[in-house]
């Protein structure tokens, strides 16, 4: 995402969230543990495999192309990017 911060502004907003802090969700976001990939499905690299080996773009293989661009202005006018 080009700007979390208006991501997480926009999905508290849309479930009428409105008297969060944004700026310390994003960063509770961001700080989440990446060295506890059974706990939390996260790695440093955010790569879908635990012995990270592949990429999401490996992993999903032709099927990432595919959805990008069936979803390209969605994902654009959603803060993607593509």
């Amino acid at each position: 995402m080009k700007h979390p911060s208006a991501v997480i502004a926009g999905i508290l907003a849309s479930v009428g969230l409105t008297n969060c802090d944004v700026d310390r969700i994003t960063q509770e976001v961001h700080s989440l543990p990446t060295d506890k990939y059974d706990i939390t499905l996260l790695s440093p690299t955010h790569i879908t495999d635990p012995e990270r080996r592949c990429s999401f773009q490996q992993t999903l293989g032709g099927d990432a192309a595919k959805i990008t661009q069936h979803a390209r202005q969605w994902l654009i006018d959603y803060g993607y990017s593509v």
